[in-house]
């Protein structure tokens, strides 16, 4: 989820245990529990600064691991406070009521992390395993909007109650998009029926713009089929708009089942010469951090110029309408056979970033 959803969801979570009056929580001013719980609520993402140690790692170990984990929600807990009270000496006598904020804004940041696909590893060290719902893409309009609508209107009304109501309804729209993934998910195992295909071959993702946006993936043994349909249909007729709505072009993708545009990938492509480089890039020990971060893998492209061959692999899950896929790493090399680890930047095409 983005920083500032992060930030302002536990601003709202903590207006959830504060009195109804909004001044006093007993002698501690209600302004100390906000900003405490929204710092608190952003502090995990603070793992991005291990991405520049190494990138791959970071995407395969490290982010949503140690600092969005429940096992160790007490040190931080514990280290946040230590690190209030000494910039903060006058809230030492409020230390209880403080390590409490700081735990509900670590708290609410892991719970917002698990709606999306990334994965988070909520037990991590004592289990490597990633926890997702899938239900929510990372930057939702519509969830922010709740949280924000709710916040603000908790400043000129009883703070609590609105709070709780705001959560209610958060709460609501989360299940609504947990149906609409059921539905995405229906959709696709009803549109292979007739191939003979497990259900858990078939996964909807969401997609941005709208909670009715999603992608279908049917894979099996490094072959996918993907389309991006809309649930309700509406970007079709958004499409007889084209021209006069900004943007119309990255909506316009999503078409329902029956008229969805379906795009095949393979983990290894589909020329001989190709699969053997792919096969063998892929393989390489050099790629072992981004063999255990994508989920479903796909053969990017493959370039040759003058002086370098390079093989490129990115992950489904990051890809749509929008932009170019976020996370899209390989191995190059020139005529010697020693391969070197490359990615690929954000936003960029061909603007290539050596990792060893």
């Amino acid at each position: 989820m983005d920083t500032v959803t992060h930030a302002l969801f536990g601003a709202l979570v903590s207006r959830v245990v504060t009195n109804n009056s909004g001044r006093k929580n007993g002698s501690l001013s209600h302004y100390i529990p906000l900003m405490v719980t929204s710092v608190a609520a952003v502090f995990p993402d603070s793992d991005y600064f291990l991405f520049l140690i190494d990138p791959l790692e970071f995407l395969a170990e490290w982010h949503r691991s140690f600092t969005h984990s429940f096992v160790l929600l007490p040190v931080w807990t514990i280290l946040l406070s230590v690190l209030t009270l000494a910039l903060f000496r006058g809230l030492k006598k409020h230390i209880f009521a403080i390590s409490g904020f700081i735990a509900l804004g670590l708290a609410s940041h892991i719970m917002l992390d698990l709606l999306t696909v990334y994965g988070t590893r909520i037990f991590y060290p004592l289990s490597s395993h990633s926890f997702s719902f899938g239900t929510t893409f990372i930057i939702d309009p519509y969830l922010s909007l709740i949280v924000i609508v709710g916040l603000i209107i908790s400043f000129f009304r009883a703070p609590r109650s609105t709070a709780v109501i705001f959560m209610i309804i958060f709460c609501v729209y989360i299940l609504f998009q947990w149906r609409l993934k059921s539905e995405a998910h229906m959709a696709g195992v009803d549109w292979f029926s007739q191939s003979d295909v497990a259900d858990t071959n078939i996964v909807a993702l969401p997609q941005p713009f709208s909670p009715f946006h999603w992608r279908i993936i049917h894979h099996e043994n490094g072959q996918y089929s993907t389309a991006l349909i809309d649930l309700i249909g509406f970007s079709e007729n958004l499409k007889r708009q084209e021209g006069r709505i900004p943007f119309i072009e990255y909506v316009s993708v999503y078409h329902d089942i029956n008229h969805a545009k379906w795009e095949e990938y393979t983990l290894y492509g589909n020329q001989p010469d190709q699969q053997s480089l792919a096969r063998e890039v892929w393989r390489h020990k050099g790629m072992t951090h981004f063999r255990n971060f994508a989920v479903y893998p796909i053969l990017y492209r493959i370039d040759h110029d003058e002086k370098l061959t390079c093989v490129w692999f990115s992950d489904l899950r990051y890809h749509m309408s929008i932009m170019t896929p976020s996370f899209r790493y390989g191995m190059c090399r020139e005529d010697d056979p020693q391969w070197q680890r490359y990615r690929l930047k954000y936003f960029t095409h061909n603007n290539r970033s050596l990792l060893d």
